[in-house]
């Protein structure tokens, strides 16, 4: 049976409550560093758990969400030590970009973490991306509209599904496999009753 049960949801948002909470009494230029070796141990224990629990079993455990999670954290970690520095010059471009100059609050930072849609296109995403899409800035203030070419998707989808219904009363997929519907030529088959 796959599962996860409430105590596992818990332990994740345990553990970045405990990073919320750890980053600020870190020193600046040492967060990254200090964060990543959490995120890391505490992934470490999950997987050790695992093996000893439930080795070679079928359960959904927390371990993806760990993998997960770590990436966010120490990502989140060095941009916040990136934000910190003093020399501004010694920062590529991309982590200028990216630096986290102020602590952000609890519901911008748990947001961040937990939204599922980070993780599409990959587990690395930076937490001042996140924010630009949020508040529609920077490279994300010129989204374009999406609502037209959604409703044209949901409007095919509804043709399709009338389409299926229509010519499902014609057309079984019994009838299909037979050796009269192969001899019909194709306008037959696509438009008419066999």
């Amino acid at each position: 049976m796959i599962c996860v049960h409430r105590i596992d949801i818990f332990i994740c948002w345990a553990e970045l409550l405990v990073a919320y909470f750890l980053i600020p009494y870190c020193p600046r230029n040492k967060v990254g560093w200090i964060i990543t070796g959490y995120a890391l141990l505490f992934l470490a224990v999950v997987h050790i758990e695992r093996m000893m629990n439930d080795y070679g079993g079928w359960h959904l455990g927390i371990s993806t969400s760990a993998m997960l999670q770590c990436v966010h954290l120490s990502s989140f970690a060095w941009d916040y030590t990136d934000g910190g520095e003093e020399d501004p010059k010694q920062l590529s471009s991309e982590q200028k970009k990216n630096a986290i100059k102020e602590y952000p609050g609890l519901i911008e930072f748990m947001a961040a973490a937990v939204c599922p849609t980070q993780s599409f296109t990959g587990p690395a995403s930076n937490f001042m991306d996140f924010m630009d899409y949020v508040w529609r800035r920077g490279d994300f203030a010129h989204i374009p509209d999406t609502g037209k070419a959604c409703a044209k998707k949901v409007g095919l989808g509804a043709v399709f599904i009338v389409m299926h219904l229509v010519l499902g009363k014609f057309y079984t997929a019994e009838m299909l496999r037979t050796k009269e519907f192969a001899e019909h030529g194709v306008f037959t088959r696509v438009c008419g009753k066999c």
